[in-house]
């Protein structure tokens, strides 16, 4: 879909406007860039925004977007990640869920949304 719109652009340019994959998300969810994940998020569809693969997609750990935020402790990308309506339930190859992974990596302040995520859903 994206080789004739970026074809002779350099990576960074590619990044910068819009070639995105889930490959995309992960990093910007592994590494917390909020802007980079809303801006993916926001793209209309025709352009590689969201759809429901954007959230299905996983690092060579079975590692959803989700995961890597919860992980990292990015809580800003973990509640946009939650308002946008990514499943919480999603199981990596050790058997984790992003919540397990905020718990141990001792970020409670996301477990505690999780927590008050659930109580509102």
């Amino acid at each position: 879909m994206w080789d004739g719109i970026y074809e002779g652009m350099d990576e960074a340019n590619k990044i910068k406007f819009g070639s995105y994959s889930d490959d995309k998300l992960l990093e910007a969810a592994k590494h917390g860039d909020f802007n980079l994940c809303k801006h993916i998020i926001s793209l209309p569809v025709e352009e590689g925004g969201l759809i429901l693969l954007r959230f299905l997609g996983k690092d060579n750990f079975g590692n959803t977007a989700l995961h890597l935020a919860s992980k990292n402790g990015h809580i800003e990308i973990v509640k946009l990640l939650l308002d946008n309506g990514v499943g919480t339930d999603s199981r990596n190859e050790l058997g984790k869920t992003p919540k397990e992974l905020a718990t141990n990596n001792g970020h409670k302040d996301i477990v505690d949304l999780f927590n008050a995520y659930r109580k509102n859903i």
